[in-house]
């Protein structure tokens, strides 16, 4: 701040000049709010309590509008996340098009309500969460990841399935492991950091060993296994997040974890994806609980 002060100073003592940059003028007259307003990207966030019963239909509405404003250009980025009293929406604007998006956005929120699907619309501002994540360099990678994940799981919300969400899930989240170069005993201590984070089971419940473990990390060391005993349409829906991550998480790697500029490493950061990841497949706390443990080791931990 005090180096930019200075630079305005400058500027406008300069007797030849005198005059300040655009950037420099857009601040000064309205501060760092129209500074990201000018640059599109001021992110749109609308909170939509969803009627009951409603949660269902509203899921392919969420979709189409996504893939709309997406696929059209108008939107940069997009996610979802499940929060009562139903789901919290937000927008990226591309360049230029903040206004159209919020308008989009909430004109579609109305035909919601319209339609009984929603009782109430918020409006909200988007606190990114990058202090869980490395810092603001690393979340437009992280917002990469969460468009993708937010678009298969509307997919897979959408549509009527016998396929429960946490086997759908293990394999999205073995493409985002692989992709962050997590291998070998690494993902043991993702695993932990998830359990750690409160998803364990309880002190007193019945013993982690057993069957449903067993099952559960012989799906997790095999998906190939556990993808050719789902159906087609699912295994496709995965291909599909599995081909579109790969190269997301790359450009994470080459931007962020190789660079001195990195703060946190990949598992930690697969970490709070999964715990993201699991509020949009709308995983039960027990299901998480349940995974995470097993995963982790017989007792939580990293074995």
């Amino acid at each position: 701040m005090a180096a930019f002060l200075a630079d305005c100073a400058s500027a406008l003592s300069d007797v030849a000049g005198g005059e300040l940059t655009d950037a420099q003028r857009t601040f000064l007259a309205a501060g760092t709010a129209a500074l990201r307003a000018a640059r599109g990207g001021e992110w749109v966030q609308l909170g939509l309590e969803v009627a009951p019963g409603g949660l269902s239909a509203l899921y392919p509405e969420l979709a189409a509008t996504a893939h709309e404003l997406l696929d059209g250009g108008a939107a940069a980025e997009f996610f979802f996340m499940h929060k009562p009293p139903g789901l919290r929406v937000r927008f990226a604007p591309a360049r230029g098009h903040g206004q159209f998006v919020r308008a989009e956005v909430r004109r579609h929120a109305e035909r919601w309500r319209a339609a009984g699907l929603v009782r109430g619309v918020r409006s909200a501002v988007y606190e990114p969460e990058a202090h869980l994540f490395g810092g603001n360099e690393s979340m437009p990678h992280v917002h990469r990841l969460f468009t993708v994940d937010s678009l298969t799981w509307l997919e897979h919300h959408a549509t009527a399935r016998e396929t429960p969400a946490w086997a759908l899930s293990l394999l999205m989240l073995r493409a985002v492991f692989d992709g962050l170069r997590v291998v070998g005993w690494e993902d043991r201590d993702v695993w932990g950091r998830v359990a750690d984070s409160g998803r364990r089971t309880p002190p007193g419940s019945a013993p982690v060993e057993g069957p449903v473990t067993a099952r559960l990390r012989g799906h997790w060391a095999d998906p190939d296994a556990l993808a050719a005993a789902l159906p087609a349409d699912v295994r496709a829906l995965a291909d599909r997040h599995a081909e579109r991550v790969r190269p997301l998480c790359e450009r994470w790697w080459a931007e962020y974890f190789g660079t001195e500029r990195a703060v946190i490493g990949p598992r930690e950061a697969a970490c709070y994806h999964t715990i993201f990841h699991w509020n949009r497949a709308a995983l039960s706390p027990g299901t998480q609980a349940l995974i995470a443990t097993a995963l982790a080791g017989t007792d939580g931990h990293v074995r």
